[in-house]
């Protein structure tokens, strides 16, 4: 499952670092058992509302071609399909481990049982059964899956005991100025957010040149028909922001330089990005036109298959 809820975070956050106005209502709201899970010394949140990402017009209309054949062997051995059954994704970092919980619609107990009948090693915490190795554990509270390290897991087990978890009042700020509509959100008070997940090594080098500049990132993605990005950038210092607002514009103008004439809906789409600048942070924008959106949808597919 964590593989699952990796597939849609980074996913979602590779959107927002590759194209990104809208009014709409705004303030996130964290599901409560994930708030009740997460430690207050979280630096790093990443959410997926699921249910309202499949149920938008691009989800329909290419739900096929976003499927992903792997999580096919989970139905057959577990009969969850996350796919279909989890409805809420969120991520939690804070500086050295990571985990993982999903809303689901499966019965705990049954999946338990049939995890440990699957082969799954087991142990107990606090009155909870742990499944898996130490790299990788997962326990199953009521319709809630909590994924991570057994270290990263018995934390969280403890947060929650302890009664504990919220959401530190940094990222709430920052959840408070997303829209309600972003399917695919991530929140960072720890500086540029995913800045280590692989990527063209002449990105991954700009970057690099960035990333002690920002000292928080606020991101979301609302898909209707089409795909809608914004991503806040907040700076330590004005002339740390002028040196992020020009590396981000390089870094476009770079990625259309290097795209083919013949390319052109990734042409479109870096043409529809913007980035502005005020005093410390720097935003960037886009908005992607149902038939951009399905065109340039079709590239990657595309691209994905060749390889």
């Amino acid at each position: 499952m964590r593989a699952f809820l990796l597939y849609i975070l980074i996913a979602g956050c590779t959107l927002l670092m590759t194209a990104c106005g809208r009014q709409m209502p705004v303030g996130i709201t964290v599901d409560p058992a994930f708030r009740s899970l997460t430690p207050p010394d979280t630096k790093l949140l990443s959410g997926a509302d699921w249910d309202g990402l499949k149920a938008s017009p691009f989800y329909q209309r290419h739900e096929k071609d976003l499927n992903v054949p792997v999580f096919n062997a989970a139905v057959e051995r577990l009969g969850v399909n996350p796919v279909r059954d989890f409805s809420k994704l969120m991520a939690a970092w804070d500086g050295k481990d990571w985990f993982f919980m999903e809303r689901g619609r499966f019965n705990s107990n049954d999946l338990q049982k049939r995890m440990i009948a699957a082969g799954a090693r087991s142990s107990t915490y606090r009155n909870r059964t742990l499944l898996g190795e130490n790299a990788g554990s997962l326990v199953l509270f009521k319709n809630i899956a909590l994924e991570g390290s057994s270290a990263a897991v018995q934390h969280a087990i403890d947060i929650e005991s302890a009664g504990q978890g919220e959401i530190p009042e940094e990222l709430q700020e920052r959840l408070r100025t997303l829209s309600k509509q972003d399917q695919l959100w991530t929140v960072s008070r720890a500086g540029l957010a995913f800045a280590n997940v692989p990527m063209n090594p002449d990105w991954q080098s700009a970057l690099s040149n960035i990333t002690g500049s920002i000292s928080g990132t606020t991101a979301g993605v609302y898909v209707d028909a089409g795909v809608h990005l914004s991503i806040v950038l907040q700076c330590t210092s004005d002339q740390g922001a002028t040196r992020v607002h020009d590396a981000v514009r390089g870094m476009i103008g770079f990625a259309r330089l290097s795209t083919k004439d013949d390319e052109e809906d990734l042409l479109r789409a870096y043409d529809a990005i913007h980035v502005s600048k005020t005093n410390q942070m720097v935003e960037v924008k886009a908005d992607l036109a149902p038939e951009l959106a399905d065109k340039l949808t079709a590239s990657l597919i595309s691209l994905r298959h060749a390889r």
